[in-house]
């Protein structure tokens, strides 16, 4: 998962046809537990770019909202079509539909 340092990185990398980003902080475990979940939908959808921002670094929870993590985000095309928050299941089956 490539590591989203700035907020002109960001940018650039939504602007894909299908992005993914994880919110997440150093030490938490709920977003440790997520990450092997992610690699296998990026192992199964290799169309997808997926990054990881540290909410903890240059104001990032601020400058996205985010409040707790983890959280996921999901673009398509560099429109924001989908925030998950617990119910990562519903993160494959979102997929499954964006990739048919």
């Amino acid at each position: 998962m490539d590591i989203i340092a700035d907020l002109d990185q960001y940018v650039s990398y939504i602007d894909n046809e299908v992005a993914l980003i994880k919110f997440s902080l150093p030490g938490c475990q709920p977003c440790k537990k997520l990450t092997p979940f992610l690699l296998e939908l990026r192992e199964k959808y290799p169309k997808c770019k997926m990054g990881e921002i540290d909410i903890s670094k240059n104001n990032a929870g601020d400058t996205f909202d985010i409040h707790h993590v983890p959280v996921v985000h999901v673009y398509r095309n560099g429109t924001l079509q989908l925030i998950v928050e617990s119910n990562f299941e519903k993160l494959r089956e979102e997929f499954e539909q964006m990739f048919k």
